[in-house]
């Protein structure tokens, strides 16, 4: 299988979704990270020093990864129509058949615009036909409180790989320890709320089309649990 995560800054896929990730590519399926919106103002001779860290964080996952200079240099991200079709033009390129993005409910205005402007670009890539789309999570200060997970999947087998490639992190808000210490704990709260012991939750945003299954729970297989509220439904907040 092909697989693309496409995460704003530069330790969003390795800390959303990599655990996962490393799953996948330990089976052989091609994994490609891309973040739109990095590099926000760094001055150049930093960004040498986190393409650096960055490259060696997706090389600790074993996957390829594309991080793209932010053309607006000093201002903020913003889902506009360039931004949209060159995320359109990447799925459209890659052709993944699964699809890995931000939760569009996040406190970090960047994190928004680029979970935005990944369903609008997925909304308009009409020649690729992705077979399932997921939403990961970033952190507790971030997507957590907004986020009702569909399922989650045990990554404790890969736990060590991504706090490899956690480590690699070393810049103003994205301490490599800091990081795992949060990481850890998160996905053991996630662990904690679905009988698992370190788990990535995820939200559906696409499903399989013409009655298939997802390719991603049948890769996952005894890892995988669909998310209940045990004695409550499913949804609550959502559905009041």
């Amino acid at each position: 299988m092909r697989i693309l995560c496409i995460g704003a800054h530069i330790d969003e896929c390795e800390y959303g979704v990599g655990g996962v990730s490393a799953l996948l590519v330990q089976e052989g399926h091609a994994v490609r990270f891309v973040n739109p919106a990095t590099f926000l103002h760094v001055e150049e001779a930093r960004r040498d020093e986190m393409k650096a860290q960055s490259d060696a964080a997706a090389a600790a996952l074993g996957v390829e990864k594309s991080v793209w200079m932010n053309e607006q240099r000093a201002k903020t991200w913003l889902c506009d129509i360039p931004n949209v079709m060159r995320i359109q033009n990447e799925i459209e390129t890659f052709k993944p058949d699964i699809l890995f993005m931000q939760w569009s409910r996040d406190n970090h205005p960047e994190h928004a615009e680029v979970a935005r402007a990944s369903y609008l670009a997925l909304s308009n890539a009409l020649t690729v036909k992705v077979h399932e789309v997921y939403a990961f999570e970033a952190g507790p200060n971030q997507t957590m409180n907004y986020f009702i997970p569909d399922f989650t999947i045990d990554i404790t087998e890969a736990f060590v790989r991504v706090a490899d490639s956690l480590r690699c992190f070393s810049t103003t808000r994205a301490d490599g320890d800091r990081l795992v210490r949060e990481k850890e704990l998160c996905n053991s709260f996630r662990g904690h709320q679905n009988h698992q012991k370190l788990a990535e939750a995820f939200r559906i945003v696409k499903y399989p089309d013409d009655g298939d299954d997802f390719l991603l729970r049948q890769f996952a297989a005894q890892r995988f649990r669909w998310c209940g509220n045990r004695q409550y439904p499913a949804m609550g907040r959502e559905y009041f």
